[in-house]
């Protein structure tokens, strides 16, 4: 060991004389020592100003409620995270909704949020289906080709040693 470490381990003190010489309790002394304690009321309080972003989906919002959690020591983990999932909702109807639920639990609580999402989600998704769909025959009756009867396309598939009227 070098001096620091001798210094440190002569600051520790034991329970009984010993422990001095016990390697279990010395390691322990000295992570102690070592390992940052963590601040609990600070950990808590990054959890609880969490909030849902403008471009963060339900799960991404789920999995940072729970890393935050990790090390809160909250007696009661679900009900921690289940209560900042609800309140830090983006979408506040949801929210509401969600606060109606008299026994509400915390796998209940993604499941909804998760199927409220997708619920948002599968409408937009048709309507840029439709969006297409309207702007592919808007071309077409211009007399402008579709991508599958481009040139470019054609050429593809033409043999190398082949001109366009199929000549060598």
């Amino acid at each position: 060991m070098g001096n620091d470490a001798e210094n440190i381990l002569a600051s520790f003190t034991f329970q009984e004389e010993a422990h001095r010489k016990d390697y279990e309790i010395i390691l322990q002394k000295f992570e102690e020592y070592f390992v940052p304690k963590r601040n609990i009321i600070w950990e808590r309080s990054k959890f609880h100003q969490r909030s849902q972003a403008d471009s963060e989906s339900v799960e991404e919002f789920i999995r940072a409620l729970y890393t935050l959690s990790e090390f809160c020591e909250f007696p009661g983990r679900d009900t921690q995270i289940r209560d900042r999932l609800v309140i830090g909702l983006k979408d506040k109807e949801v929210c509401k909704k969600l606060q109606l639920k008299e026994d509400l639990i915390l796998t209940k609580a993604q499941e909804m949020v998760r199927n409220y999402e997708l619920q948002n989600i599968q409408p937009q998704a048709g309507e840029n289906i439709e969006a297409i769909k309207r702007y592919q025959m808007k071309n077409v009756k211009k007399g402008q080709p579709h991508a599958s009867q481009s040139h470019h396309s054609q050429d593809r598939f033409r043999s190398p040693n082949k001109t366009k009227t199929g000549e060598k």
